[in-house]
């Protein structure tokens, strides 16, 4: 061979570079070529750069080192000193066939055996010495190599044709090789220092304090877009694994094999650290160049949604030296719910919206009040078993933490659960999605973010994955007593000791998952170091070694060792697979639509390189979404409960692609309203609710249930509990007439959703109900409803300024998303006491922290502004005073009575004006020592009481009090009275003058605003009633307990009656006794001229 000019592999000197051309290595009219090298320096490393295209040859069995022939080295038969040349000679070599796109290298040929029958046409034993490149092409290998393979395109190993038939030790029956050897793979590595074709890509991870972080586990993309939807990666890498170029577990990642000037979007999968548990959620890119180097230049950053962040490289979660960051969890901010009339008492039931200033994102908080008892981890929908979980090496799956009370009901139980895994170098978890990223086991365990004393575990057990050529050896053993569980390895590294001690004991052979009837176990070997072994059976017993009963032992650079019939070869048995990083060839992406409707189905595609590939689909959840395979590398998805789950196609050869994919419940619910509540008289309706803490979209409403309703669908997600609604004649909330919680046109609440993802059906303000009246149909397709936004700004006692979008989208509270505790974005309330809160993990910040639900009987707040800085959080109201121990007050609910003065006389519906009243608190209220309510009676002489008198300005004018009088009629029509801002209590109303010409009715009536006597106010509260009576007098006032209802705060009693009566008119004027006056004379005038006229018929007679 001669000498040439390195093109285009370099090695470092001292080196020898040899050329050839493909039809030097011709074997046509011969049975193999042979090689022979003299006069290579000992410390030196070889090139063959050999050109041309189509190379096909037969090796011979012959290859000389200077004049030594070591081409039986691999034989244990041969002499030490040849076994150790044929290694040392192997790692010096590199085949590099620069331009072919196919190299064929088949066995060797012998006729010489007619009279044993030992003749062979293509024999795999006649090895190949040194690594093969073939950068632009596929190998077809039909012998064993003894290096290292490296190929751009596919690496297959076949043996067609059988050339014996052996029996007795050592044969395992039909066979390539007359020598018994059939194809193995040496991975020795090349001892020179390569620069290939492909440059690499490579980043640092380190806190903000740029102190490097180890471990962790990334996501390598081609576009941004596959970056963004978590899809079709080209490669899953950990720091510190053989998947990193970089070997060591050092804080820097090295993706290899990269083209030139092409761009990479790099985006990290798992911290795989219980410090530094945030994920950073960039894509960082990192462009390569038309060189050979490794390229470390992040030359973009970008958010989840593929927005470019800008700014200083704190902006883009850089350190100064641009190593990536990671954090830790951010800050915990915690407020409590308290009467602002006794602030010892704490008040449950609200719920809130927590929005970072400049963010279209915000998060629901909803008050949970039950500890925490229990954790359980669910897959595919179903609790784990014991014997835990088999994954499939790079194909991820989903769990589902589940944390119950002690009734193990999941209601008020907050679901945030912290994941870690007990070795991320084999399984990383994150946010509950698992991936394997070597074969072994570990314990994934997801603890409650509320109580981290509640945990739960399973054990993951990862097969499939590519050998760790670099760090691994794995065993294959056969022989006929040996069972798995029941056999043993004891084997030593290098120089140093057996295993088999209590503190290293040996380990255990299990059946190999990849093969029929051979044990198998892989064992850490870093740089695949000398190996001594021997195996036994329980208790030390039935010891297996070689043929020389001696002990085997496996020269350094070997990852694979099987054993049978007491000798050792170094490739796995045929029918066995150990994977391997150079036999994992080709890529696949996938498209298709993310999203798919509960019940629905999508179509993804599959496209693998080469187009021959077929394709495996996996669902990582498949209680979430089902995968059913159809023809040409297609996938049915079909949505079966709401959530997402990472659906994953892999080809034969290991190339893998997922997508996350959400199964979205998009049904509706209805909110009907009776027409008969506002006599029908309106000619348009409009529902108006709460979408978000200040966004009310308005849904016109048509007819249902034969005209008298009218019903308006809504999406399931947005009937939140406690959110609010009202009807209208008008898509404009500030126009028109409205009906809500205290009937049309009056002041006061709203009505509010009952349950979660439940309409409501309204027959009037008090009388109303959780789904759909009687007798309608409920369903409607969500793609039917429009919703119209309006420009107005709604004022209720609710909500003080709610904003209302334009329909251009102007505002940017139509465009938030809001996340429930139970999304995956979403935010918990982590303090599992009532009225008492706790959210976690908030970045340094402002935030506006919105009250949407206030709790029973009271009136919601703020809003409050939140600043964190630096991890310490605190609350201002809104004129920037500080919230004393963030305790945010509610302020109680106030009472309203209206009622009518009118006749008993069914003949006249005239109001009557003129009658005063009496009203007296006779009991006040106070939450005890234990936070329930009591009513304490008021002394006789300490009863605050005041008169009340008809207000008669009319219809539009104001009524104000007179001399400070605390309580007056607010309602300026003659003959209505209203009276407002009761605090919570017990009260007596009499009147104490009729109108005139009528009679006093001086019942003395009862009513009280406030919860029931005992109640903490979550349960029972007073609602006041008017007993049902007959004839001229009207009913007594009751008072029963009910559940919470905001009307319970507005009694409207109706008309009480008064009985005419004949009664001249007091002093001060004539009011109408002048009617009932002249009457009576007109009367007695008529007497008297009736008796005068009897009179003086009798004197006639």
């Amino acid at each position: 061979m001669r000498s040439s000019s390195p093109s285009p592999v370099t090695v470092l000197l001292p080196c020898r570079f040899f050329s050839i051309s493909s039809t030097e290595l011709s074997s046509a009219g011969y049975r193999g070529v042979d090689f022979k090298f003299v006069d290579i320096p000992e410390d030196a490393s070889i090139v063959i750069n050999v050109s041309g295209d189509g190379i096909d040859f037969h090796t011979g069995w012959r290859f000389w080192w200077d004049n030594t022939d070591i081409g039986g080295g691999f034989s244990q038969k041969e002499s030490d000193a040849v076994r150790k040349l044929y290694s040392s000679v192997a790692q010096k070599i590199m085949w590099n066939f620069k331009d072919a796109t196919n190299v064929t290298i088949r066995g060797g040929v012998a006729n010489e055996g007619t009279t044993d029958s030992k003749i062979t046409t293509d024999d795999p034993a006649a090895a190949m010495l040194g690594s093969i490149l073939v950068p632009k092409g596929s190998f077809e290998s039909h012998v064993s190599t003894n290096g290292r393979v490296y190929v751009g395109q596919d690496f297959m190993m076949y043996n067609p044709t059988k050339a014996y038939t052996g029996s007795g030790a050592g044969w395992e029956g039909g066979t390539a090789s007359v020598l018994n050897m059939d194809q193995e793979r040496h991975n020795l590595p090349w001892n020179g220092q390569m620069t290939a074709n492909c440059p690499a890509i490579q980043w640092n991870k380190a806190n903000s304090a740029d102190d490097s972080l180890s471990g962790t586990t990334w996501k390598v993309y081609g576009t941004l877009e596959a970056a963004k939807a978590e899809t079709s990666s080209l490669g899953t890498i950990t720091d510190g694994e053989f998947t990193d170029g970089d070997d060591g577990d050092n804080g820097t990642i090295k993706f290899e094999g990269v083209a030139k000037s092409a761009k990479y979007f790099v985006k990290e999968f798992a911290t795989n650290s219980t410090e530094y548990t945030k994920v950073n959620p960039y894509i960082y890119q990192i462009n390569t160049g038309a060189d050979e180097d490794t390229h470390t230049t992040i030359a973009h950053v970008f958010d989840a949604s593929g927005a470019e962040i800008t700014g200083t490289n704190e902006d883009k979660k850089l350190t100064n030296s641009n190593a990536i960051i990671n954090e830790k969890e951010d800050a915990a901010l915690e407020w409590s719910k308290v009467d602002a009339s006794d602030p010892t008492k704490v008040l449950s039931g609200s719920e809130w919206q927590l929005q970072k200033n400049g963010s279209n994102e915000a998060y629901q908080i909803t008050d949970f009040t039950k500890a925490v008892d229990k954790v359980t981890i669910q897959y595919n929908g179903v609790d784990v078993v014991a014997g835990g979980i088999s994954l499939t090496y790079n194909v991820a799956v989903d769990l589902t933490a589940i944390v119950t009370d002690t009734d193990g009901g999941t209601d008020g139980v907050p679901q945030a659960v912290k994941w870690t895994s007990s070795d991320p170098t084999v399984v990383s978890v994150n946010d509950g999605t698992v991936l394997g990223l070597k074969n072994g086991s570990a314990t994934i365990t997801a603890c409650s973010v509320a109580d981290s004393r509640q945990c739960a575990t399973v054990n993951i057990t990862v097969t499939g994955a590519p050998a760790d050529t670099k760090n691994t050896t794995t065993f294959y053993f056969k022989a006929g007593s040996y069972t798995s569980d029941n056999t043993y390895l004891r084997y030593k590294i290098g120089n140093g000791t057996f295993t088999g001690t209590t503190e290293n004991p040996d380990v255990v052979l299990k059946t190999a998952s990849d093969c029929t009837d051979w044990l198998s176990v892989t064992i850490s070997n870093p740089g695949l170091q000398e190996l001594t072994f021997l195996f036994h059976g329980p208790n030390d017993i039935a010891w297996y070694k070689n043929s020389s009963d001696k002990d085997f032992t496996v020269e350094a650079g070997h990852s694979v060792v099987t054993v049978s019939n007491h000798a050792a070869t170094f490739a796995a048995p045929s029918d066995c697979s150990t994977g391997g990083g150079s036999t994992t060839t080709g890529t696949v992406t996938i498209t298709g639509d993310s999203v798919v409707s509960l019940g629905k189905t999508i179509t993804l595609t599959a496209t693998p390189t080469p187009s021959s590939d077929t394709v495996t689909w996996y669902s990582g959840n498949t209680s979430v979404a089902s995968v059913t395979a159809g023809s040409d590398n297609t996938a049915t998805i079909k949505g079966l409960k709401a959530g997402t789950t990472t659906i994953t196609a892999k080809t034969p050869s290991g190339a893998t692609a997922s997508v996350t994919v959400t199964v979205k419940d998009d049904s509706t619910v209805g909110v009907y309203f009776k027409k008969s509540a506002v006599n029908s008289k309106w000619s348009n309706y409009y529902l108006h609710y709460q979408k978000t803490a200040n966004y009310w979209p308005a849904v016109k409403m048509k007819d249902a249930c034969n005209g008298a309703y009218v019903v308006a669908y809504i999406p399931k997600a947005d009937a939140h509990r406690g959110y609010g609604f009202l009807f209208r004649d008008s898509m404009d909330i500030e126009t028109g007439n409205w009906y809500g919680a205290n009937g049309e046109n009056t002041s006061g609440g709203n009505f509010t959703f009952w349950n979660d993802g439940v309409g409501m059906h309204i027959e009037s303000n008090s009388d109303k109900g959780d789904g759909v009246p009687s007798g309608c149909q409920a369903t409607q397709s969500a793609v039917k409803m429009k919703v119209h936004v309006s420009a107005a700004v709604l004022q209720s006692d609710k909500i003080r300024t709610v904003a209302i979008n334009e329909s251009d989208g102007s505002n940017a509270d139509a465009s938030t998303t809001v996340y429930a505790c139970g999304d995956a974005k979403g935010k918990c309330d982590m303090d599992t006491r009532a009225g008492y809160f706790k959210v976690i993990d908030l970045a340094d910040g402002t935030y506006t922290l919105t009250e949407t639900v206030a709790p029973n009987g009271y009136t919601a707040g703020g809003p409050y502004t939140v600043t964190i800085a630096n991890g310490v959080a605190s609350i201002t109201n809104a004129s920037e005073s500080a919230i004393t121990g963030n305790k945010i007050p509610n302020a109680r609910n106030t009472g309203a009575i209206l009622w009518n003065k009118v006749s008993s006389d069914s003949q006249n519906d005239k109001k009557l004006g003129s009658s005063e009243w009496k009203l007296t608190k006779i009991e006040s209220f106070s939450w005890n020592a234990n936070g329930a309510a009591q009513y304490t009676e008021i002394a006789a002489e300490q009863q605050p009481s005041v008169t009340i008198t008809d207000c008669k300005l009319g219809k539009g004018n104001t009524c104000s009090a007179s001399d400070g009088q605390s309580f007056y009629d607010v309602d300026p029509v003659e003959g209505q009275f209203k009276l407002e801002g009761l605090e919570w209590g017990t009260y007596t109303l009499v009147e104490t003058k009729a109108p005139d010409g009528y009679d006093v009715d001086s019942t003395v009536r009862t009513f009280t605003f406030g919860p029931v006597t005992g109640s903490d106010g979550a349960g029972q509260w007073n609602s006041n009633d008017v007993a049902s009576t007959t004839g001229n007098t009207t009913g007594a006032f009751t008072t029963s307990s009910k559940d919470y209802d905001s009307s319970f705060f507005t009694f409207t009693v109706g008309g009480i009656k008064n009985q005419p009566g004949v009664i001249l008119p007091g002093t001060g004027g004539d009011g109408d006794m002048k009617i009932y006056a002249a009457g009576l004379l007109a009367a007695v005038v008529a007497i008297m001229v009736g008796l005068l006229a009897l009179k003086a018929k009798e004197r006639q007679q």
